[in-house]
């Protein structure tokens, strides 16, 4: 067999992105999850220019910001999918709820590709209650703390219960679990909100 026959064999054999094909990393989250096309003509060539930037960085201290090279490779790698150079992003962040054991605001990635508006609305749902929970818990926020942010809370509320009187469309179109208040309102504080706030100005 000819050389050339021989190279044609083995690309006809080769794994194409997306089969089933025996994996390289076989606990990598994106696995198979990218076109030939995704991969050498945008994630890797991003990746290298992104690392020409960072390569051999500085610190404020004055140190180089030393990172294996294997590693280094692999951490644009990530940066480039995040579009953290500024590009196109395959994957976002999603919150992971604190847990014992696990790092503060920790998160997890999720592949655009599989994403729905569903998930990102859960998502969202989840941050939110995660947020309130903060809020009411004593032992992080203190009581006067948490009684401004509930005032300013409530003169938002406020304020978008009048934008809806005043536009009945508004009011029959609306969907309360991903409201659209139209554009943004000034929010007025009695003076008696500011003196609790602690506001000496005259």
């Amino acid at each position: 067999m000819s050389k050339a026959a021989r190279n044609r064999a083995n690309r006809d054999t080769t794994p194409a992105v997306g089969s089933s094909g025996s994996t390289v990393f076989p606990s990598f989250p994106y696995e198979r999850k990218f076109t030939r096309e995704e991969i050498h003509g945008d994630i890797l060539p991003r990746a290298k220019a992104f690392g020409d930037k960072m390569r051999d960085g500085v610190g404020p201290n004055g140190a180089t910001l030393y990172i294996p090279g294997d590693l280094f490779e692999l951490w644009m790698i990530h940066g480039v999918l995040a579009g953290a150079d500024g590009g196109k992003a395959y994957i976002r962040a999603r919150r992971l709820p604190d847990a014992t054991g696990r790092l503060a605001d920790a998160v997890e990635w999720v592949l655009l590709k599989d994403d729905t508006a569903e998930a990102r609305k859960q998502d969202a749902e989840r941050e939110a209650d995660a947020m309130m929970a903060i809020l009411n818990d004593s032992t992080r926020v203190r009581p006067e703390v948490a009684a401004i942010i509930r005032r300013r809370m409530r003169a938002a509320a406020d304020a978008a219960a009048e934008y809806l009187a005043d536009d009945p469309a508004a009011q029959a179109g609306r969907d309360d679990r991903n409201p659209d208040f139209g554009a943004p309102r000034l929010v007025q504080f009695k003076s008696d909100d500011a003196d609790q706030e602690g506001d000496t100005t005259t």
